[in-house]
């Protein structure tokens, strides 16, 4: 009663299965847990995964309502995102985009400019700023305001270059046309001051003058008179300046 005759015929202590029953409950029981702990990282990893994809949708939402054009390359300059702005500003659509590289609308400028560019953000690892003469899909060139910064890693390595363009061929022709004002502005300055010194110096002789002149606008109203034309008339300008030539 006491034994449990195994099939070899050979009796084992009841104490025997009890130990061997605990240790598989000790299993059982390590490995519930050891579920419930994958159970609980998953679910981690879904919140996380969540929260990483309500974060995106955030930026997405805000990138596409920039008027500004947005894009994400990898760190050999493929592109991996674009905003709406880009659709507008190049031409090109996102599906016409994705995969290639900024080259598609850019590679007008000389070839120093790019390396300069290259040799900041990707050696360097510092943001560049500088504008860029780009050409649309359609063939029509613009000028645009460019700034690129590199995202680096923990290990400080290049991870994705972020960059901003915006179109600035409006700006810039107003801002020409500013200049050019001002400069006939200036011109036109110029040739009023001569006018006026050349004015005065004829005025001046006129009054040094010995003979009486007087001059009269259109409606034969005196304007002006020099000393000998006030010895003349024996009234000063100033009482006969607006009266009719034929009064004084």
């Amino acid at each position: 009663e006491n034994k449990k005759i195994p099939a070899a015929g050979v009796p084992v202590p009841v104490e025997t299965d009890v130990e061997r029953l605990k240790e598989q409950n000790r299993f059982l029981e390590d490995a519930r847990q050891a579920i419930a702990n994958i159970l609980e990282d998953i679910a981690e990893s879904e919140a996380n995964l969540r929260k990483k994809t309500e974060e995106l949708e955030k930026f997405q939402e805000i990138a596409d309502s920039s008027f500004d054009q947005i894009i994400i390359t990898d760190p050999d300059g493929v592109i991996l995102y674009a905003n709406h702005a880009t659709e507008i500003l190049t031409g090109y659509s996102k599906a016409e985009v994705i995969g290639q590289k900024p080259s598609l609308w850019g590679a007008q400028m000389p070839k120093e400019v790019y390396e300069k560019l290259w040799r900041t953000i990707k050696i360097e690892k510092t943001p560049y700023a500088g504008e860029f003469t780009n050409l649309r899909k359609n063939g029509e060139k613009y000028l645009a305001s460019t700034r690129i910064s590199p995202l680096l890693d923990a290990r400080h390595e290049v991870k994705f270059f972020v960059a901003v363009q915006r179109d600035i061929t409006e700006e810039r022709k107003s801002q020409a046309r500013i200049v050019r004002h001002a400069a006939e502005l200036e011109t036109a300055n110029a040739r009023i001051e001569a006018e006026k010194e050349r004015s005065e110096s004829i005025l001046g002789f006129l009054k040094s003058i010995g003979e009486g002149v007087f001059a009269t606008d259109l409606d034969g109203k005196i304007i002006f008179m020099n000393e000998a034309a006030e010895l003349m008339s024996g009234k000063p300008f100033a009482e006969s300046e607006g009266r009719l030539s034929k009064d004084v």
